[in-house]
């Protein structure tokens, strides 16, 4: 042929064979092939789809390309291949991370924590096949849940809360399996032109994109082990595989009957074409079975491979699919549809063997058996030229080398590179904390998160990248603007007494410091409020007598009763209450107030030691105590206790003589 360069050439490396086909893509998107061959390993040199003896698959390889340039009267260059599905490492895991409940959720947070469940499924595939130093190329994933708070929500985008999380499906590529296919390649002297995955190179010629809108499963049965891969809403959603496939029949035949392994498979591949048998064993014995009766010996070992298939159908897909596609050498084998039908408890007719009798863009293959679906589309796929094996980028200043699958994108890279996820996060650190009342709280001009640049342009981890792309990653950096206490400490919460506005914030200290609204506030400062909080707070303030009843929003309230911003109180005398005499003192604590009645002295057993205190004002009230009690607030060691006589303590409570105070952490 004298225009080789239109030329495609691709092969499928099996476990039992090797398939080769050359011809030529048209602009009418019809594969007319030119040459085809099949042959079988020499010895069995895969084992599970995985190459075992690189010399041995070579040699094997390099016969099939002999024969077809032989054929064709060419020397081929390159090579469209395909990597094993079988090979594919899928994992199920959960993630729950704290998030800051003052933050609104937005897309980058949710890709982020998409992104770290995705990595600890990695982690996990590591730990369980403890290949911790082995590089996986990720292939895809899917999102099969989101967590808010621990309840399970469609979409977290635009919500608040402590704990964000989700549930994934993942799906890796091992580092080796491309590196094998790769080397045997090149001992043949050719190279690779394009790569894809075998499950994909049979779903794109078995089940055409516009169909997948529905939810359907496509099984690739081997020789090694079972592909599967499933569709849902146009994308193909999950890939799995199960480790039994036709092997385990053949193996089960050469145990039943005493075959060798050869004349074992012989018996396999003819029982979907003859319905007698006639062979003998290693014995000499002579055997004439129908195929039902032999059927029948290896049944059970059919059963489990087909229901191996269908759990793992249901594992991935959480349900029974609308439809089975069955594609690959073993498909044929008789029952094992409806076998894979009664155990997905769907219709024998939903479950059919795909071959190429249907597809009507392949061009003068006389072969149409489903064994041929995956090698179609390899070379389909190479002449697409949708996958060009590698793509090279540089991330930070260093170069990589990317496996192309069907979309490439930043979170892949990161993945691959390992990089550390949570750097991508919002920075809250302790560094820019400050306490209000012993409570740590957070600034809130903190929470960008790391900057993403593809070819200097801002991006995300979404971004799908080509050949020669550059990639940086800029972490976060806390950067605090200037903040003044007015903008942590709510000044304008008032209530409403006898139509006049009372302030609740009365005063402020900053570490121990009288404080006014627009002092600048630094990481780890102190605030402390002198703040009307409860009813009783308000009464002292006011100077309210005791038998007086307090009524807040027109409901009778005690004086524990919290204090809301723009509630409305007043107070009015208690039925059945009597007065006290006229001149006669008022049992009650005195407001607070700053006058200048000289030094008191007050004693107090603070943590059980008696400690005599002095003031200058009219009340010593309990916050007063922080600025004498050797206490760090600072570093939390738990939750404070706060008590007054063994009663939880109000700030602004004023303290008398012999009073039992607690001031520590539990």
């Amino acid at each position: 042929m004298d225009n080789k360069k239109n030329l495609i050439f691709a092969l499928d490396i099996g476990t039992r064979t090797i398939i080769g086909i050359a011809g030529e893509y048209t602009e009418d998107e019809e594969l007319i092939v030119k040459a085809h061959k099949i042959t079988e390993h020499k010895k069995r040199s895969m084992h599970d789809g995985q190459i075992h003896d690189i010399e041995g698959v070579s040699k094997d390889v390099r016969k099939i390309i002999d024969e077809i340039e032989g054929e064709l009267g060419v020397k081929f260059d390159v090579v469209s291949i395909a990597a094993a599905g079988r090979a594919l490492r899928t994992k199920k895991t959960s993630i729950e991370i704290s998030f800051d409940d003052r933050v609104e959720i937005n897309r980058s947070h949710v890709d982020n924590l998409e992104l770290q469940a995705i990595k600890k499924a990695q982690d996990e595939i590591n730990a369980e096949e403890e290949l911790a130093g082995v590089s996986y190329y990720s292939v895809g994933y899917t999102i099969s849940g989101y967590y808010l708070d621990e309840d399970r929500i469609d979409n977290l985008v635009g919500h608040r809360g402590e704990r964000i999380g989700c549930d994934v499906l993942a799906t890796f590529l091992p580092r080796g399996v491309v590196e094998s296919l790769y080397t045997v390649i090149s001992k043949v002297g050719l190279e690779v032109g394009s790569m894809t995955l075998e499950p994909i190179a049979a779903m794109n010629v078995a089940i055409k994109k516009d169909l997948r809108l529905l939810n359907l499963a496509l099984v690739d049965i081997g020789a090694g082990t079972s592909d599967i891969a499933i569709t849902k809403e146009g994308d193909i959603v999950a890939y799995g595989m199960t480790q039994t496939a036709g092997d385990e029949i053949t193996d089960e035949i050469s145990r039943q009957f005493l075959l060798d392994f050869n004349d074992a498979e012989t018996l396999k591949t003819s029982l979907n074409k003859e319905n007698e048998h006639k062979f003998k064993n290693i014995l000499g014995i002579d055997f004439n079975l129908t195929t039902d009766e032999v059927i029948e010996k290896i049944g059970p070992v059919v059963e489990t491979i087909a229901t191996e298939i269908a759990d793992k159908i249901l594992e991935y897909n959480e349900k029974a699919p609308s439809a089975v596609f069955l594609v690959g050498g073993s498909s044929q084998f008789p029952g094992i549809a409806e076998l894979i039908a009664n155990r997905l408890e769907i219709p024998a007719e939903r479950v059919v063997i795909r071959d190429l009798t249907a597809i009507d863009f392949v061009k003068n293959l006389d072969i149409k058996t489903p064994d041929y679906i995956t090698p179609v589309g390899i070379a389909i796929e190479g002449a697409e030229e949708k996958y060009k094996s590698f793509i090279r980028v540089k991330f930070n200043g260093s170069d990589f080398r990317m496996f192309n699958t069907d979309s490439v994108r930043v979170s892949d890279l990161l993945l691959m590179v390992g990089f550390d996820i949570k750097k991508l996060m919002p920075k809250l650190s302790d560094e820019f904390a400050f306490f209000i009342d012993g409570r740590k709280r957070y600034l809130d001009s903190n929470g960008e998160g790391a900057k993403i640049l593809v070819n200097g342009e801002e991006s995300n981890i979404r971004k799908e990248l080509k050949n020669d792309d550059v990639i940086e990653i800029i972490e976060p950096e806390t950067i605090v603007k200037e903040t003044h206490i007015a903008e942590v400490v709510d000044f304008d919460k008032y209530v409403e007494y006898e139509g006049d506005f009372i302030q609740l914030v009365r005063g402020v200290t900053l570490n121990g410091q009288e404080a006014k609204p627009n002092d600048i506030l630094k990481p780890m400062d102190e605030i402390k409020l002198l703040e009307i909080r409860t009813v009783g707070d308000l009464r002292e303030y006011l100077d309210v007598p005791f038998f007086k009843q307090a009524i807040v929003n027109d409901e009778e309230a005690g004086d524990q009763t919290l204090l809301k911003s723009e509630d409305k109180v007043y107070f009015v005398e208690k039925a059945g209450e009597e007065k006290p005499e006229e001149n006669a003192p008022i049992q009650k604590p005195k407001a607070e107030s700053h006058g200048e009645d000289g030094v008191k002295k007050i004693g107090l057993s603070v943590n059980g030691e008696f400690t005599v205190y002095e003031y200058d004002k009219d009340n010593f009230v309990f916050v007063d105590l922080f600025d004498h009690v050797d206490i760090d607030l600072t570093k939390p060691h738990g939750d404070l206790v706060l008590k007054i006589n063994d009663e939880p303590a109000d700030y602004m409570r004023a303290l008398k003589d012999g009073d039992k105070i607690e001031i520590r952490w539990e």
